[in-house]
């Protein structure tokens, strides 16, 4: 057994096994074969017990917020872009559906990373561009993102 021993102790698999299977019964040097590999394999395949490192959370402005809900309120609508605004309602004006408009709520929060629900009812809150750049910019606020 001691030759086991030392052939599982060998770093590479092909000395390991050219040992076995000359010293050893064939159903042995198959089984020291199976097992040298195995602690190799077992090697090359290690975990690391670090995290991946997390970005830290983005900072915006206010003319930054409102430019990003712009080009997202250009994106929905189904009308000419001269009449895209921020102060033009979402439904009346821009024609943006009830799925469009929970889109844009969800393009939002993805946006500004952050998660935010009741999505139902805040979908029927925002009812223009304004208020949904409002919206964000209190969020951030709160969550001192906010460059001022």
């Amino acid at each position: 057994m001691s030759l086991l021993r030392t052939s599982l102790l060998r770093t590479a698999s092909s000395a390991a096994t050219s040992i076995t299977t000359t010293t050893l019964s064939p159903s042995l040097s198959l089984a020291a074969a199976r097992t040298s590999s195995l602690l190799l394999n077992s090697h090359a395949q290690t975990r690391t017990l670090y995290k991946k490192a997390v970005a830290p959370p983005k900072h915006y402005t206010k003319l930054q917020i409102d430019e990003k809900v712009l080009e997202m309120l250009f994106d929905y609508t189904k009308v000419s872009h001269d009449k895209v605004s921020l102060e033009a309602n979402i439904v009346n004006d821009l024609t943006i559906g009830r799925l469009d408009r929970f889109g844009l709520y969800w393009d939002l929060q993805t946006e500004f990373e952050f998660f935010f629900l009741p999505a139902r009812s805040r979908t029927r809150e925002l009812a223009s561009g304004r208020e949904a750049a409002d919206w964000v910019a209190s969020i951030l606020e709160e969550e001192e993102r906010l460059v001022v």
